[in-house]
């Protein structure tokens, strides 16, 4: 008869299935494990029937204790910049070490029975299971396997050295001293290079989930640590198929033969039957439509079927949802419509479980016990990282990458996450390794990400150039010399008044100071995890159609209108919105651009969306970060394109002068529009009455520029030089407005546009010292103070004016 202390007889309840003793002839026992068939409890009023010996709310507190714990270490740990994996592993680890497996069978009213008890097992890892399922699913949605053919020499020699390297150097050493280290695996010693690999081997999803929660996704380092994972993980993928093979072929050659044709026809179901499907669907989604919810049912299904498939050939469960969402199209409609459904519940609700089971399985106590044979491992994991940023640094100095990005690169190639952790579950659950080589390898992943992640973070500032910027602004040039403008939009709406504003920049009479324009439209980055900076036009010349949305035609045509007097590249950046400006800011660095145009949907009730308060979002970073002058570009929302046309087209702007850097730099860029013949400028300089006067006095009998200060110098220049050059232009009116105070400034600035039909106003985001009195009194009343407090008046919605606003700040 079975011991009634055994660890699989917890203490049920006096009315649950207790199993049965059954005696036959020959008097022999059968012992039935009992198991509980109330699935709830009856209640916290019932003393006897507690709430952990039954499945349901015995899963919902594990869901929930796991899932508080990561968060709140999350929170503690994030000025030490440690990432949400590091949390979820070590909350694991922390809940497991509560539950040791002696207390469960010494006290089966102890928590360690009760929280986890062998039968309790069974939910809470078929529920971890489903949420790597689907979690494992969408992180090969996000992954575009074709841009592995469009990865560069460069990723390819960082990719296979930072692989070859270690995985060389882990290998040699692990034979050397295999006597030391025998007891890390439970089997055949041929086992030894799948770990060995495991542990060399940079995943992209683990890599893009971190990049993603540093903001460093679409960084020149962060691109190139993502594509150079990407061949990595192709051999991820072989070693995935062999080790299938070799762990089927100790039943017999023919089985390990019949695991790879299996494997074989899962691949050709995939590309044959899967992807045309999959991709019919995202071909008749429209493209701001949504999916159809009998599409997701159909690809969750067969998700769920392909899981099954691959367990039952002989492979993991993992391995036929992550082969079905590599050939799912990435972004929108259909990649993104499925990262939005699936991936909230698989990964917040599901997912946790799995960290729960790593730590139940992870054995502390033991690996303290283990000190020789730890300190052995140890060594192997330190050349392994050692190896990874050597076989990084060396290939990457020799692609002209500066030694100190190199370095960082190769922390980058050491970070650890999830699909490290699904492998060693694998191995354990095998049992091709033992408790305390699976904890040190849980220790190793949290070690090295835990280590590299917060150099990272803390050494690597994506838009410090290196190199001195200069004074890159309109107002610095000379003034026939070639304008360059990073003109950014989101979608069409933004479209009508950047051609207006291009128009105006781009005087035909004077083709000596042509304009060249770097359009770059600005792509939310969804349903996929690589964010790309895409040129469109080749250093020929050469335009690839197919790469290009309809939104660059706008400015293809306007290029062409112009017939040489205006140079257009088209770019596309899709990134996240909190990273936006880091494509922004790079750009005018790599193409000394002198001002950055950024839009600013106005705020309207009836029609102002997530996506205008997210561009919203991108001006105040892009304001602080940008390497050159930057004009925020307020306007309404248009419905249609109207292409400026040559002889009939006429604008009419206006200048709100204040004195100051940012006025100035926003005359300078109106200076530039006057030239234009179909550009009517009109400047208005308000000054203090008091100052006014007293500058009339001087004017008679003084010298004015003994007390004048150097703001007031700097900007009686820059009108004077505006005078000068359109001394023969009718359409130049300049006047001097006197103000008292705050009150009648503000009055002023409400009757702008009024009757004289300005199509554009143009300011500074700050006003000079003189005007020191619209601060103080209008500040703290912004609703958007990155424009400025003449700007945020210009754009609130209380301000009702037909014409778009340029607010211009210059680079300093």
């Amino acid at each position: 008869m079975a011991d009634s202390n055994n660890k699989s007889s917890p203490l049920l309840p006096a009315d649950s299935f207790m199993g049965a003793l059954v005696g036959n002839e020959d008097q022999h026992m059968i012992c039935v494990t009992p198991y509980s068939v109330k699935m709830s409890c009856s209640g916290i009023w019932d003393a006897e029937d507690s709430i952990l010996l039954h499945n349901i709310p015995r899963s919902l507190i594990q869901i929930f204790l796991i899932a508080a714990i990561s968060r709140l270490l999350h929170f503690l740990l994030r000025p030490l910049k440690q990432p949400r994996i590091v949390c979820d592993i070590a909350s694991g680890i922390i809940v497991g070490s509560f539950v040791t497996e002696e207390e469960a069978v010494a006290d089966k009213s102890s928590f360690s029975a009760m929280f986890i008890p062998e039968v309790g097992k069974t939910p809470m890892v078929v529920l971890a299971a489903v949420g790597l399922i689907f979690n494992l699913f969408i992180a090969g949605v996000k992954m575009d396997p074709s841009a592995i053919w469009k990865s560069g020499r460069r990723s390819v020699a960082i990719g296979t050295a930072s692989l070859a390297v270690p995985l060389a150097a882990v290998v040699a050493a692990s034979y050397l001293i295999y006597n030391n280290i025998e007891q890390v695996l439970e089997r055949r010693r041929r086992f030894f290079i799948f770990m060995a690999a495991s542990l060399c081997t940079t995943s992209f999803p683990v890599l893009a989930d971190i990049l993603a929660e540093l903001r460093l996704l679409n960084t020149e380092l962060g691109r190139l640590a993502l594509s150079s994972a990407m061949i990595q993980d192709v051999v991820g993928w072989i070693f995935m198929v062999m080790f299938t093979a070799v762990n089927q072929s100790q039943n017999g050659m023919v089985k390990g033969l019949l695991a790879m044709l299996c494997f074989a026809g899962m691949g050709a179901f995939a590309l044959l039957v899967f992807r045309p499907y999959v991709e019919w669907v995202a071909r008749t989604t429209p493209v701001d439509g949504r999916v159809s919810e009998l599409h997701v049912f159909v690809i969750m299904l067969t998700v769920v079927a392909s899981s099954l498939a691959s367990d039952a050939i002989g492979g993991t469960f993992i391995d036929g949802p992550i082969i079905l969402g590599l050939v799912v199209p990435d972004g929108p409609p259909l990649g993104a419509a499925l990262v939005e459904r699936v991936e909230p519940v698989a990964s917040e609700v599901m997912l946790p479980l799995f960290f729960l089971v790593e730590g139940v399985f992870a054995d502390v106590r033991g690996v303290a016990a283990q000190g020789k044979m730890w300190l052995w491992m140890l060594v192997i994991m330190l050349i392994a990282c050692v190896g990874k940023i050597a076989g990084t640094v060396v290939p990457a100095v020799f692609c002209d990458v500066p030694l100190q990005k190199a370095v960082l690169l190769g922390l980058i190639m050491n970070f650890r996450g999830l699909v490290e952790m699904i492998v060693f579950f694998t191995f354990i659950n095998g049992k091709l390794i033992n408790g305390e080589t699976y904890t040190m390898l849980v220790f190793s992943v949290v070690g090295a990400t835990a280590l590299c992640v917060p150099l990272v973070a803390h050494f690597y500032k994506p838009l410090s150039s290196g190199r001195p910027v200069g004074r890159r602004t309109v107002q610095h040039l000379k003034p026939h010399v070639e304008l360059r403008m990073l003109a950014c939009f989101s979608d069409e709406r933004s479209v009508p008044p950047l051609l207006h504003l291009l128009e105006c920049s781009s005087p035909p009479d004077y083709p000596s100071a042509a304009l060249c324009v770097y359009a770059l439209h600005l792509v939310e980055l969804q349903g996929r995890a690589v964010s790309s900076l895409v040129a469109h036009r080749n250093k020929k010349g050469f335009i690839n159609p197919a790469q290009m949305d309809r939104v660059h035609n706008n400015f293809i045509t306007f290029e062409q209108v112009k017939k040489g007097a205006t140079a257009v590249q088209p770019f596309t950046s899709i990134a996240p919105y909190k990273t936006m400006h880091q494509d922004v800011c790079s750009l005018a660095l790599e193409k000394s651009v002198a001002l950055v145009v950024v839009p600013f949907p106005r705020k309207d009730a009836a029609t102002d969306g997530d996506a205008d308060r997210a561009m919203r979002g991108i001006v105040p970073l892009v304001l602080s970060q940008a390497p050159c002058s930057v004009g925020v570009l307020i306007h309404h929302n248009a419905t249609r394109i109207v292409m400026p046309a040559p002889g009939q087209w006429q604008h009419h702007v206006c200048v709100l002068f204040w004195g100051g850097p940012d006025d100035r730099e926003a005359l300078s860029v109106a200076a530039r529009m006057a030239r234009h013949p179909a550009v009517r400028l009109t400047v208005m300089r308000f000054v203090l009455a008091a100052t006014a006067s007293a500058g009339a006095g001087r004017n008679s009998g003084g010298s004015p520029r003994a007390t004048m200060d150097k703001d007031r110098v700097w900007d009686e220049e820059v009108l004077g030089e505006l005078r000068v050059e359109n001394g023969d232009n009718k359409r130049l009116a300049i006047s001097e407005v006197a103000v008292r105070d705050v009150e009648q400034t503000v009055a002023l600035i409400r009757t702008v546009g009024g009757d004289d039909g300005y199509d554009l106003v143009v300011t500074g985001r700050r006003q000079g010292s003189a005007m020191s009195l619209l601060d103080e009194g209008l500040s703290e009343w912004s609703e958007s103070p990155e424009l400025g407090v003449v700007g945020d008046m210009l754009a609130s919605s209380d301000f009702q004016c037909p014409f778009s606003v340029l607010v211009v700040q210059q680079h300093s």
